[in-house]
């Protein structure tokens, strides 16, 4: 038996994953022979350790469990522990049920979670360039319409059966399985009990700030300069308005403020993310001729008016709730993921967090290892904050992972600079100013390939595939080195906390000019959805083919990234967004060898890379590890990069890195 792949154990796992499924399928309970293991983790529930395994048995791969003794177990007693530690207060959520212990007599603005089960899943358009783009999206207008007000009535059934229909908020949650009510605490553990109920959260409107050379270090100056600069793409801002729309000197291209907000606020920080996507004087944003629309509020009846009155594809979020610094996914995580597998299908962006520490207006946890990455969704993305020249991420930059059920969660997923960025007559640094160099640069991404609009899945492949440059340390971790690729660091225990690389929005850009057509590409991308019927013996039916270029070096990196989503519309583990699809990347080369690979468990992206012989031919092949019977939408993309050299040129340094 070979271990090729070791990661770190942490601490108590809280989601229950679809793995269990599969090994229930292979597990017999004998050794088993010629057997590697691609990837293994140590996972404590209370006093006891399990290791969990990857196993690769010729075409086959599954999961094994053993205990601390290194006895085999099933996978019914696997379960059993899970179930036991995963959702210590049933149905409500810890911070919930923290704040009614903390007082019981008071009432609680508390967000429901019915469980209503969706029977119908809207078709993306996988190429609107072939399609009259203003009929497609007329049609889906009016299907989501109609789906939306046949979910409503289903909820407002439920509610009237469990007695809390006057009690409800209908405000809000159009046409999604969630409800805001006001409840005292016994009315709060009476839902708990009902099965009509599948989570109780928090409702908290309140956001903090997360303030602590950009376009350039992204590239997205090339775009600007090739006439791709967001035209007309329509992207969120979910925060305050900004202070000030303009000057002499500069201009927000702010099509629209929600003039019906309930907290209306106005903020110099929201002045400055807007700028950063959208300024069109001087200091520029990332998408200056995209359509700004200004949720002018925190709450969520402001992030739907954006996605649902508004229909943006691009949204982002550079605050925090106060609760988000902590383990565990929050409300707000859930819904967003939620929002993101219905129309019109929305790439989220959010802030990862910054530290401050004590004694500054900011600060929260006494150091950087105590808070979490502040957004912990499956199916968005968080950014860290590099510095100027992508050689270190900021200080500040919050990278600690959250637990989960195989320890090897890796969020952040991308980084950007955000550090001393000068936009809007306005100087800031933090992980608020690297979100929406992201966000600016979905908006080029989707102003290149319009089909992208609906394809978040599509966007972050692209993105994670393009960030090439691996930022190496983080000056807030003493010693820290991620010296290798994003699955090398995630595998061998060291933290990815620059996720999948710096943001470089121009070899994005480069790979979607190259659709997966059949044909062997260097770099190329694709969308599609992932089902039983596209799935023989454990491998996705369609496989990609990697053509490397020829080079003047032996060598050329090569960087492939997949991209799914989880599910949010019944619970997987009570208050957590659930990851039913497990998908891996392998890589083989011409004669058949498994070459590279991506094999995480916890994470709804894959990111292999490795360096691959110029001028052959490369399959790359989506293994569906667990998830038999679910669905999903996926995006997969790669890039080689063939000129990466540096040589002398009249005593001068020249680079090439294309």
């Amino acid at each position: 038996m070979t271990i090729l792949s070791i990661s770190r154990p942490k601490t108590l796992a809280t989601t229950v994953t679809a793995c269990l499924a599969t090994l229930a399928l292979f597990q017999t309970g004998n050794a088993l022979a010629q057997q590697e293991i691609l990837h293994q983790s140590v996972v404590h529930w209370g006093d006891e350790s399990y290791t969990l395994q990857k196993i690769v048995e010729g075409d086959m791969t599954y999961p094994r469990f053993l205990d601390n003794r290194g006895n085999q177990i099933t996978a019914e007693n696997y379960q059993a522990i899970v179930e036991k530690h995963s959702n210590p207060f049933g149905a409500i959520h810890p911070d919930l049920y923290r704040m009614m212990q903390e007082n019981p007599a008071a009432r609680f603005q508390v967000v429901v979670q019915l469980n209503i089960e969706e029977q119908q899943v809207l078709d993306k358009p996988d190429d609107l360039n072939k399609t009259n783009k203003a009929l497609v999206v007329a049609e889906l207008e009016q299907q989501a319409i109609a789906f939306s007000r046949k979910l409503d009535f289903q909820k407002i059934q439920i509610l009237q059966k469990l007695d809390v229909d006057k009690l409800w908020n209908d405000s809000e949650f159009f046409g999604t399985p969630f409800a805001r009510l006001s409840l005292s605490a016994d009315q709060i553990l009476k839902l708990a009990n009902n099965n009509q109920v599948n989570g109780l959260y928090v409702y908290d409107s309140k956001g903090i700030d997360d303030i602590a050379n950009a376009l350039k270090i992204a590239n997205a100056d090339d775009l600007q300069s090739a006439g791709i600069k967001g035209n007309g793409e329509k992207v969120g801002v979910f925060e305050c308005r900004p202070n000030l729309l303009s000057n002499a000197s500069w201009s927000l291209n702010v099509d629209e403020v929600n003039s019906g907000s309930s907290n209306p606020c106005s903020s110099s920080h929201s002045r400055h993310v807007h700028g950063i996507i959208s300024n069109t004087g001087s200091g520029g944003g990332f998408a200056p001729k995209a359509k700004l629309y200004s949720s002018n509020g925190k709450a969520l009846s402001q992030f739907d008016w954006l996605v649902d009155d508004k229909r943006v594809s691009a949204l982002n979020q550079s605050f925090h709730r106060g609760a988000e610094i902590n383990d565990g996914m929050s409300f707000d995580d859930i819904y967003k993921d939620y929002k993101v597998l219905h129309y019109p299908w929305p790439t989220i962006v959010h802030a990862a967090g910054n530290w401050c520490p004590a004694g500054s207006s900011c600060y929260e946890l006494p150091t950087i290892n105590d808070e979490f990455v502040n957004h912990k969704g499956y199916n968005t993305i968080s950014v860290g904050n590099h510095n100027d020249n992508a050689s270190a991420m900021s200080s500040s930059s919050i990278f600690k992972n959250p637990t989960t059920a195989h320890n090897d969660r890796e969020l952040p997923e991308i980084s950007a600079n955000g550090t001393s960025v000068t936009t809007v007559g306005l100087t800031f640094s933090g992980t608020s100013m690297s979100s929406p160099a992201v966000t600016g640069s979905v908006a080029l991404l989707q102003n290149a390939v319009t089909t992208l609009r609906h394809w978040p899945e599509g966007i972050r492949a692209l993105l994670f595939a393009g960030a090439h440059t691996n930022i190496k340390s983080h000056p807030g971790i003493p010693g820290s080195s991620a010296t290798h690729s994003w699955w090398d660091d995630v595998s061998a225990g060291n933290d990815g906390f620059d996720g999948s690389g710096a943001l470089d929005v121009y070899q994005s850009q480069q790979i979607s000019k190259n659709r997966w057509n059949g044909v062997p590409l260097s770099r190329g991308w694709d969308i599609g959805s992932i089902h039983d019927s596209k799935v023989k013996n454990g491998y996705f039916t369609e496989e990609y083919e990697v053509k490397v270029p020829w080079s003047l070096l032996q060598k050329v990196p090569v960087k492939v990234a997949l991209a799914w989503n989880s599910t949010a519309t019944l619970n997987g583990g009570t208050y957590s967004s659930s990851l039913d699809i497990d998908l891996d990347i392998h890589i083989y080369n011409a004669s058949g060898h498994l070459v590279a690979y991506s094999v995480s468990w916890d994470n709804s992206y894959e990111i292999a890379e490795f360096m691959a012989n110029r001028n052959q031919t490369y399959t790359v092949k989506i293994r569906r590890f667990s998830g038999a019977g679910d669905f999903s939408w996926f995006g997969i993309a790669w890039n080689s990069r063939p000129f990466i050299f540096t040589f002398p040129v009249f005593s001068n340094q020249l680079t090439i890195q294309r």
